[in-house]
Order: structure tokens, then C-alpha cells, then sequence
């Protein structure tokens, strides 16, 4: 189905990973990015907001959600597939990531 995979776990990163998903989309390949959107347990507050401000702005984009903590979503000419490891209850832990 894609030519080209990227990876790219994520946290705190609302203000470079919007320029980072564009440059990507500017490559006109086939291609998905998987984005795992992370936040540990013990992180700050500010952590967990600035991650909710990430995932607001990549649904703001087509989308459709796929699981509970996923979703499929289309930002210009790439695919991307959002992993939710930053809500309550899914965070990872202290000592992981």
C-alpha cells in the first residue's frame, strides 16, 4: 500500500512537529507517517497540554478514527497513523519511552 514508512514517537513537540509533518507531505511519494503521540505518568502538566494542542491540530486534518487509541489521518499527500500514548490511562510509565 506505501512505498515509504516513517517513524517518529513524539512528546512536548507541538511547536516543531507540525513543520516536521509538512516537510514530509511536501515529498510527493507514497508513503505513512506512524506518529506515537507519548506522555509518561510522571510528566508535567505542561507536557500533557502541549501534547492535547499536538493531537487537536493533527484531527483538525481528515480523519478517521480507526481504534480507541488510534487513528488514521490525511494531511495533504501523507497518511498518517496516530498512536495514543499520551491520554490518561494510556500514558507510559515512569520509566519507559
Amino acid at each position: 500500500m506505501w512505498d515509504r514508512v516513517v517513524i517518529i514517537p513524539a512528546a512536548y513537540e507541538s511547536e516543531l512537529l507540525p513543520g516536521c509533518i509538512e516537510s514530509l507531505a511536501q515529498h510527493n511519494q507514497n508513503a505513512i507517517l506512524i506518529l506515537v503521540l507519548n506522555g509518561k505518568e510522571n510528566a508535567r502538566p505542561e507536557v500533557h497540554k502541549d501534547n492535547r494542542t499536538t493531537f487537536q491540530w493533527l484531527v483538525s486534518n481528515p480523519h478517521q478514527k480507526i481504534a480507541s487509541d488510534r487513528w488514521m489521518i490525511r494531511f495533504q499527500n501523507l497518511d498518517i497513523l496516530l498512536l495514543d500514548r499520551f491520554s490518561e490511562g494510556r500514558r507510559l510509565g515512569a520509566k519507559q519511552g
